[in-house]
């Protein structure tokens, strides 16, 4: 098996395709709230574990709800 060189953008439903390590594709980036961004932007490409590990979880779980938030309402996050 090789590996991967894209994925695909965790947003609900889109099937863009990204690079491998990044969370969402460009047009759902742009719809998270600057602050989401700046944090998420922080612990990309750290190994982390423990407490660490979950509040980047967390992060990224509220990342995905605030672009599917976004998609059903129209707001942009900037």
């Amino acid at each position: 098996m090789t590996a991967r060189a894209h994925e695909t953008c965790r947003a609900i439903g889109c099937i863009e395709q990204v690079a491998r390590g990044q969370l969402l594709c460009r047009r759902h980036w742009r719809l998270l709230p600057g602050e989401m961004r700046l944090a998420l932007g922080r612990t990309r490409g750290r190994k982390v574990n423990g407490r660490a590990a979950e509040r980047r979880l967390r992060l990224i779980a509220n990342a995905i709800n605030a672009v599917a938030e976004a998609d059903r309402t129209g707001t942009r996050g900037w």
